[in-house]
């Protein structure tokens, strides 16, 4: 009984161990590509930034890819935790809870800036280079985290029945355009918040993000 328990307390002190190697790894690759940008950062700079040798690196992610892929997963999952729980369901016509999900949008970033910043690396850095189908599967997993609701498309359809959503509106491919708006000009924002404040005279960035999707909304809208 002795040895199983001594057994056992080696088991659980190697598993914390592992956790901990892989927190650190995680840290020092978000820290380094904040700082150096994803296209600059090598595997060699990460294991020297967590104090482990690249073969531990290695094992725990075979390419730098995985480990950005990763960092993004992590990061999203800890900012997020618990965003939405205490959030109600949608009311009012179509265009009114297609208009509730789009200031989700806008509220995430005002949440989590870095968030969108770390995702704008990773867009400009591997969207060239990946399918898009592999980074469309990663933002999604992501986002899973930040919105609510995964089908807004189905808010403009109950806006053209209910008469709130114009009739010749394309559903999917409106949503389509408004996520990749938004989303695209916070990681824009988020990457260069100071100098976009000085250079429209803004007290606050948010404000463009915040009016795009006003304006986006206004052009949906009967």
């Amino acid at each position: 009984m002795r040895m199983e328990s001594t057994q056992l307390l080696r088991a659980q002190e190697q598993t914390a161990l592992k956790d901990q190697h892989r927190q650190e790894i995680l840290d020092a690759g978000m820290a380094l590509c904040l700082e150096k940008g994803v296209a600059e950062v090598e595997m060699k700079d990460v294991a020297t930034a967590a104090r482990v040798s690249r073969a531990t690196l290695y094992r725990y992610f075979p390419s730098k890819k995985a480990l950005i892929y990763e960092i993004l997963r992590h990061q999203a999952a800890e900012k997020t935790a618990g965003y939405h729980t205490d959030r109600q369901a949608f009311s009012g016509n179509g265009h009114a809870k297609f208009s509730q999900f789009v200031a989700q949008l806008v509220d995430a970033y005002v949440h989590f800036p870095e968030l969108y910043r770390f995702m704008g690396m990773v867009d400009f850095y591997y969207g060239t280079h990946d399918a898009p189908e592999e980074l469309m599967l990663l933002y999604r997993e992501v986002f899973g985290g930040l919105l609510v609701e995964d089908t807004p498309h189905l808010y403009l359809e109950e806006g053209q029945q209910d008469g709130s959503v114009r009739a010749d509106l394309d559903p999917r491919i409106y949503t389509a355009t408004v996520i990749a708006t938004l989303v695209s000009l916070s990681e824009q924002v988020a990457a260069n918040r100071e100098a976009t404040q000085l250079l429209y005279g803004l007290a606050r960035a948010e404000v463009l993000i915040e009016t795009a999707a006003q304006a986006l909304l206004h052009a949906a809208q009967a």
